[in-house]
């Protein structure tokens, strides 16, 4: 109260849904049964009321109406109005993944319980779910209430134009190494800088500028941290997919599939379970692919590594050759760049498809997001914190007969989650491959295009596996 008021412009706009907030486990009729004869008075009293329910023929509910609005008062100011008594963790995420200054509050619309978030369900306890009990909820919350509250409230806050007309603070590119060194898979952390693909080698661009070579010979394509800080590389060279430890041991996670050895492992990503997808296309001859289905017919699809180490083909022939692969920060959602280049009717498009919590994707849900048409299709793709998808794709000089076109010039092209382009940069050199957001802030976005190491300034921070958030 001792700082100096500010006045708000005369401007409101509002957003309201309610969303199908997911209870963990229904109970069946025989285990309510069993708990209506519990000596905890409000668990038995609950059951009781949910069975008779039951036999007025109103069936137990797997989700409950959770409402969600979003207001926008002015140009400055937000307010997030949340059902239920929220915990802390909600107030503390919105307002530092929500551009402008953010309130949120708890309580509005209805109150069907305690919301805890991921963290405070994992602890358990009163607001983790003992508190159910007493609202005469069937179950405590599932473990994705979170990220599907602030998913949706991220959804009205862009409805509402809070993403900027840019996502860039300017459109100027840094070089902060070329030489061939920016070849592909950017990937950064906050010790060892940044690592890249290029010239057979990963390379490394320490903290203050050296840049060395970190494994000689590599043969990698794709780089990602996980979330104990090893590096993740799609191996094309050698068809793999690998794990080096912090202490440079390198771990083969993958290296067939079905006994029959992968094309050329080329991007890879990972859902909050840890698990791992990579994409395995073939660029150039086909002679030795061995990944081909009932017919024959060539397979360059998109694969996924559990944390037993099993593998599992999660899309094969319903893209034509898969590059480029992120799972939004929520596990909705597989995003695949398919990108076929040997053809002139050849895909060169990016496509979303649903993703199932036990990993598996949902073939029939494919979503076109965007088409590059005869120019250069998309390669790899990252995401902010507001769920915006900046793509690495176009091409500035055209490469008859298979991609002519150069409409879609060479760079990074910004979607919002609703798929809407948003905003591009042109990158000059070709080809545009891959970028990663880093820095102390994670608002550098960092660009692998033509051998050549980018920097530009972000006004949203990256969502990163490493380091832990």
């Amino acid at each position: 109260l001792t700082t100096e008021m500010k006045p708000a412009t005369p401007k409101l706009a509002c957003e309201y849904s309610e969303i199908p907030l997911a209870f963990d486990k229904i109970p069946s009729t025989q285990e309510l049964r069993t708990q209506s004869e519990s000596n905890s008075i409000y668990e038995s009293l609950r059951a009781k009321q949910l069975l008779e329910g039951i036999d007025a023929g109103k069936p137990l509910q797997a989700a409950y109406p959770y409402p969600v609005s979003f207001w926008r008062i002015g140009d400055d100011l937000n307010l997030v109005a949340l059902g239920g008594e929220v915990v802390v963790d909600y107030s503390l995420r919105l307002k530092r993944q929500l551009p402008r200054s953010t309130f949120v509050a708890g309580y509005s619309h209805d109150v069907m319980a305690y919301i805890p978030s991921q963290r405070v369900l994992k602890e358990g306890g009163y607001e983790g779910g003992g508190a159910m009990v007493y609202y005469g909820l069937p179950s405590i919350w599932s473990e994705r209430v979170e990220e599907a509250i602030v998913t949706e409230v991220k959804r009205q806050s862009n409805e509402l134009g809070n993403v900027s007309a840019t996502v860039f603070q300017s459109k100027e590119l840094k070089i902060v190494s070329d030489a061939g060194r920016g070849g592909e898979g950017p990937a950064w952390d906050p010790e060892l800088g940044v690592m890249t693909s290029g010239n057979g080698n990963i390379h490394r661009l320490a903290v203050d500028g050296t840049a060395t070579i970190y494994r000689q010979g590599a043969g990698t394509n794709g780089l990602l941290f996980d979330r104990d800080g090893r590096l993740l590389a799609c191996e094309p060279v050698l068809r793999r997919v690998t794990r080096t430890s912090r202490d440079g041991s390198v771990t083969t996670l993958s290296s067939s599939f079905e006994a029959k050895a992968y094309n050329s492992p080329n991007d890879l990503t990972l859902d909050s379970k840890g698990r791992i997808y990579f994409s395995d296309p073939r660029y150039g001859s086909q002679n030795d692919m061995q990944q081909r289905d009932e017919n024959n017919e060539t397979i360059e699809g998109v694969y996924r590594i559990d944390l037993d180490g099993s593998v599992q083909r999660v899309l094969g022939r319903e893209v034509e050759r898969a590059n480029g692969v992120l799972v939004s920060a929520d596990d909705r959602f597989l995003f695949v760049a398919d990108n076929c280049n040997d053809k002139l009717d050849g895909a060169r498009k990016l496509w979303r498809f649903d993703l199932l919590s036990n990993g598996s994707v949902v073939p029939s849900s494919k979503k076109l997001i965007y088409d590059w048409g005869k120019g250069r299709g998309p390669d790899g793709l990252k995401q902010d914190v507001l769920g915006n998808l900046y793509v690495a794709a176009g091409r500035n000089e055209g490469r008859p007969p298979f991609e002519p076109d150069t409409s879609s010039r060479g760079g990074i092209y910004v979607f919002n989650p609703e798929g809407k382009r948003i905003d591009f940069v042109h990158v000059p050199l070709d080809e545009v491959t891959n970028c990663a957001f880093g820095g102390s802030d994670l608002r550098t976005l960092y660009i692998t295009g033509g051998g050549t190491l980018y920097t530009i300034r972000t006004l949203h921070p990256g969502k990163v596996t490493w380091p832990k958030p």
